[in-house]
């Protein structure tokens, strides 16, 4: 009754906890980050929630006989080394920032001069790869620059923001001798007891790993009409669709706008017959019979912003001013993109002047007067034109024609509507109990892990940076994560699969939600990180590892309760667990290394923190407590797994934040 009695009041403290945190980032988005300081993050009482929670969990494993074992030892001074650096960078750390000047000496913490301040490009283009201030001071000189920040005498300096003119740059910095190193050591000792906790073999999860084949036998399954709208011939399209553009920031081909364009607009790259790049040439020269073609909106939107966001798009590229299809040198010898009814720079020499102003409409003309081959000749100029002023800097063939294979590809709509068809008729088989060979149920995994490696790995060379930046790309690399698993697990836990290929069809459905607005584009420079990968690729397989857990939970509900599909359950969270939280702490170090905080209580942080806090306490209570039994454990899975969706979507649509990328 005792060891009940703490349990309850133990539980009953992390929730208190959890609800204050959730709570804060509801007022952060009402009322601002200060409001949501001062009543909760700042509050005293929160402060005490913490402690008193710290308290009733070691109090718990010590009751329970957890404390004797190293790993989890370990891992409870590690929570306490978190909390304790945690509360002595709030205490005792000094931050601020300062502003520079080109010449001018600041006294700063740090006296020092700016000796020069530069914005690196993306080749061929004025989209900022990095920011980089070079400094002066009395024992050396150094670059900053993002995730690269200068130390001095205990003092950290980070690049935030520079003057328009770029003569003056804002420096933040950060004095943090003792919090950030008890932290870290937590972060390392808790990384480290999760190693070891898996190689113990007196573990709940090597005991429910071991009784998994004998679970697996158990289990009696493996897993309106109007006149016909104009376009250009297909050949002069397709040679159109290979001109170079300016596009998000970066240099790609004609038809990836097009097909972003037309996408966003009717929902789908091909309409009444035609492809993206003539859909294109005929909002340019054919406007009138394509301006009664029904775009796709929803009821909700008609009238709205959301309308007039469509149709202003039609008419910036009937215009002329969408299609930035000309590089220019100015007088800094940076490279401008210019569309051909843009203003022109007024040093252009004449000649090419006219030819900007007037080479679409020569295209145009060609087309009229049915002379499809003067057309081609006229827009091969063009190429030519961009291969003499871009150099090196030009996107090679290859790439482009990766680009328009991925452009084909791209969008996972059917692949993900019949994943999701076939995993629920797998999983309905499955709840009724019909056995289905192993082999068939992972053969289908395997194909759909194949398509999603394609997939990935084009948009990777497409993008040039690990794909792992937006939520389309998350959800592709969910989806890939949830097909893996079975692959890797299948014969062993073979109920996984059916789950597998419905998480992962749900995955590539969001992706091709997401896909039907405009979305490859260069990597922010704070992104530029070897951790982006390590800290996205950690949080997403948990992510996929806990809806596994869900949705088999509420298979061995359906089943009444099934032992082996619960012990499956059991076994998921182990590593589930213990990736979220390294992944967030990850993130944690590498946010200290790019702003030189480690810990901002960002809505997606919180969260994050929340979802850690939630299934941590439930895995301390899965043997022994409150959790031993197979219902209560699965409706645990199903209803903490409400943590992990809100961390995803509703931070990304509702709260929004720093790490809002819906």
């Amino acid at each position: 009754m005792k060891t009940k009695a703490i349990e309850i009041i133990n539980v009953s403290l992390v929730a208190v906890t959890v609800v204050m945190m959730a709570a804060a980032t509801f007022i952060d988005k009402q009322y601002g980050m200060a409001a949501a300081e001062k009543a909760v993050y700042h509050n005293t009482i929160f402060f005490l929630a913490w402690l008193l929670a710290a308290i009733g969990l070691g109090v718990s494993l010590w009751s329970s006989g957890k404390l004797r074992r190293p790993s989890i030892a370990g891992m409870y001074i590690a929570a306490l080394m978190i909390l304790a650096g945690a509360m002595t960078t709030h205490l005792w750390s000094e931050e601020g920032t300062v502003h520079l000047t080109l010449g001018e000496t600041i006294e700063s913490p740090v006296n020092m001069t700016l000796d020069s301040f530069e914005v690196l490009y993306y080749p061929g283009t004025d989209t900022p790869m990095d920011y980089v201030s070079t400094v002066i001071y009395n024992e050396g000189s150094g670059s900053i620059s993002m995730n690269n920040i200068l130390r001095h005498k205990g003092y950290r300096f980070f690049q935030l923001a520079y003057d328009p003119d770029m003569k003056g740059t804002t420096l933040s910095y950060s004095h943090d001798p003792w919090g950030t190193g008890i932290s870290y050591a937590g972060y390392y000792l808790l990384m480290l007891c999760f190693v070891l906790y898996f190689m113990d073999r007196k573990s709940a999860f090597r005991k429910y790993l071991q009784t998994v084949s004998a679970a697996a036998v158990l289990l009696l399954f493996p897993a309106t009409l109007s006149a016909a709208p104009k376009a250009f011939p297909k050949e002069v399209s397709d040679e159109l669709g290979e001109v170079n553009v300016l596009y998000n920031g970066r240099i790609t081909s004609f038809r990836t706008q097009a097909n972003d364009y037309v996408r966003k607009v009717y929902g789908k790259s091909k309409v009444e017959g035609f492809d993206a790049v003539q859909v294109m040439t005929g909002w340019m020269f054919y406007y009138d019979s394509w301006k009664d073609v029904p775009m796709k909106v929803k009821k909700k939107d008609r009238g709205t912003v959301r309308e007039d966001e469509k149709t202003a798009l039609i008419h910036s590229v009937a215009s002329g001013l969408a299609m930035k299809m000309f590089p220019y040198k100015d007088t800094d010898a940076a490279i401008q993109w210019y569309a051909p009814a843009e203003t022109l720079p007024q040093d252009i020499p004449d000649d090419e002047w006219i030819f900007m102003r007037r080479v679409m409409t020569m295209v145009g003309e060609s087309v009229f007067m049915g002379n499809d081959k003067e057309a081609i000749d006229v827009i091969a100029k063009v190429r030519k034109y961009q291969a003499g002023k871009l150099g090196d800097s030009a996107p090679s063939r290859a790439r482009i024609r990766i680009e328009h294979v991925y452009n084909a590809i791209g969008l996972p709509k059917i692949p993900a509507m019949a994943a999701l068809t076939l995993g629920m008729i797998l999983f309905i088989v499955m709840s009724l109990g019909i056995s289905i060979d192993a082999m068939v149920t992972i053969a289908l995994n395997l194909i759909l892990l194949v398509y999603l490696t394609v997939l990935i790995v084009l948009r990777w060379i497409v993008s040039g940076h690990i794909p792992l930046t937006n939520g389309a790309e998350i959800m592709t690399v969910i989806a890939w994560c949830s097909a893996l698993v079975p692959v890797l697990w299948g014969r062993r836990i073979s109920s996984l699969a059916p789950v597998a290929i419905i998480l992962s069809g749900f995955g590539m459905l969001v992706a091709s939600l997401s896909l039907s607005n405009p979305q490859v584009s260069s990597l922010m420079p704070v992104l530029n990180s070897p951790l982006l990968a390590v800290h996205v690729g950690c949080m997403m397989v948990s992510y996929t590892l806990f809806g596994l857990a869900a949705f088999n939970s509420l298979a061995a509900l359906i089943r009444r309760n099934d032992h082996a599909t619960s012990t499956i359950s059991r076994i998921v969270l182990f590593p589930a667990t213990f990736l979220l939280a390294s992944g967030t702490f990850i993130g944690a170090i590498w946010a200290n290394v790019s702003w030189g905080s480690y810990w901002a209580w960002d809505p997606k942080e919180t969260w994050a923190l929340i979802t850690v806090l939630v299934y941590m306490t439930g895995l301390w209570h899965s043997s022994n407590g409150w959790l031993k039994t197979d219902r209560s454990f699965n409706f645990f899975c199903i209803f903490a797994f409400l943590s992990v969706l809100f961390t995803y979507f509703g931070v990304n649509y509702i709260l929004g934040g720093m790490h809002g990328y819906a």
